[in-house]
């Protein structure tokens, strides 16, 4: 699923999104896309391993815990 959404999702701007509601059923706030956003371009990971990172950290947050 990330290997091809990333792939078929050209704008970081949408795929944060996406990823915002995938694992956290929300889109998201205001500053965690911008910073989601910033982590893509500046992270020098490579697109689909910052968005890995990005996915990872949603994952283990309280809020994930709470609604999975």
């Amino acid at each position: 699923f990330v290997r091809r959404t990333i792939k078929n999702t050209q704008d970081n701007d949408q795929l944060v999104k996406l990823v915002y509601v995938a694992v956290l059923s929300r889109m998201p706030a205001e500053k965690e896309h911008e910073t989601a956003l910033e982590y893509i371009k500046n992270s020098g990971l490579g697109r689909e391993n910052a968005v890995g990172d990005i996915i990872w950290a949603l994952i283990n947050t309280k809020e994930f815990m709470f609604r999975h």
